[in-house]
């Protein structure tokens, strides 16, 4: 697995400031909590309509607006909305954190937490985990640390991408954040909420004489080592120290030849008309000459770039916050592993290696290795804009 030295990291995201970044003039400062807020009960429903504010031995727990929480013996489940939990030491405050929930929860896509912390509220540590959920089934999850990725005179940005996987099936996620203050307190964010299904298309492809023979001479073995590799270099979240926007520039000059579109479920036929495999199109592909550059979407490191069973040669690079973007079959890589790279920065040329039957870029994007429509983080400028 490819580690990267500090000095690289210094520079990611290291784009030009532009007018959606704003600063953040909501008042926050420290809650005062009564002597008289009711403890939680031990059974039954309870919802913000029984109040804000609950008490459990040490701990304050917080509702939110749409808070449903159902109690047991065992303690309580959080079935909708956001539940703050603070140890705090000081008896009679607690540390009020503003939070949202961006983009809508769908398949394929992508929400986003972001929380604004006061920078005298100092965070020695934070941290999270995502599950997910068919009914009472945990289907995956993630986990990792969670940095601050902008930051105003007042007020640090802390968020975590929450993808949504087109692979299984998901009725709901739960956030879990862990927040450690220097100050001694402790808070404990948990948020959940229902996942969107989106419908995708089928393909079917059909291989050339010379590509279906190398298929049929291609090692499944080394590709699923290959993949094993790219799915450990994913699990890494990486802070993003130079904190700026993230405004997507386009991987083409011309993209109007879209061959395949995302999470398409795919026949590969040979030239001999035997199936060779199923899959689920994890990338969107656009049919352009060979020779034609590539551009990397972002900024950020070069993680990998060697040549791949199947996706031929291609480049991974890291963005930090646990987003990735790969791109493949690629005619000749011009950057090496280890690279800073900036965006709209050629990464090669466009080009059939691996298992293509035209020439063509195949872009994915992955968050903690989990598959998404690469075109979603059009919308991540927004991350940036707080209403006033």
């Amino acid at each position: 697995m490819l580690l990267l030295n500090k000095k690289i990291f210094i520079y990611i995201f290291s784009v030009l400031l532009c007018s959606l970044i704003c600063s953040c003039k909501t008042s926050l400062e420290l809650i005062p909590i009564s002597n008289n807020v009711p403890t939680l009960p031990v059974s039954g429903v309870v919802n913000a309509e029984n109040g804000s504010f609950f008490r459990k031995n040490n701990t304050i727990l917080c509702l939110s607006d749409d808070c449903i929480l159902e109690l047991n013996k065992d303690g309580y489940k959080l079935k909708q909305g956001t539940l703050i939990e603070s140890t705090s030491s000081l008896k009679r405050k607690i540390k009020k954190i503003d939070y949202q929930t961006l983009f809508p929860s769908v398949t394929g896509s992508f929400s986003f937490f972001r929380m604004l912390i006061p920078k005298k509220f100092y965070v020695e540590d934070m941290t999270f985990s995502v599950k997910y959920f068919d009914g009472e089934k945990l289907q995956d999850s993630k986990k990792g640390h969670v940095y601050s990725y902008y930051e105003d005179s007042q007020i640090n940005f802390y968020g975590v991408f929450l993808p949504f996987s087109p692979l299984y099936e998901q009725e709901r996620y739960l956030l879990s954040i862990n927040i450690n203050f220097r100050d001694g307190e402790k808070v404990v964010i948990y948020s959940t909420g229902l996942i969107g299904k989106t419908v995708y298309k089928e393909q079917t492809l059909k291989f050339p004489a010379k590509k279906s023979k190398d298929l049929e001479s291609a090692s499944r073995k080394k590709y699923k080592i290959q993949q094993a590799a790219r799915h450990e270099l994913w699990k890494i979240t990486n802070q993003p120290l130079n904190r700026e926007i993230l405004k997507v520039v386009k991987p083409l000059d011309n993209m109007a030849r879209m061959t395949s579109d995302f999470c398409f479920t795919r026949k590969w036929i040979l030239n001999n008309g035997k199936l060779y495999s199923r899959d689920v199109h994890l990338g969107v592909d656009y049919g352009v000459p060979t020779g034609t550059p590539i551009y990397s979407i972002l900024d950020g490191v070069v993680v990998s770039s060697g040549l791949q069973e199947l996706y031929g040669n291609m480049i991974i690079v890291d963005h930090g916050l646990g987003l990735y973007t790969n791109y493949c079959h690629m005619n000749k890589r011009l950057k090496k592993a280890d690279t800073l790279i900036k965006k709209g920065e050629a990464l090669g040329e466009v080009g059939m290696t691996g298992a293509a039957t035209g020439p063509h870029l195949h872009i994915e994007a992955r968050i903690y290795g989990i598959p998404i429509d690469y075109r979603k983080l059009d919308c991540l400028p927004e991350l940036f804009v707080v209403e006033p």
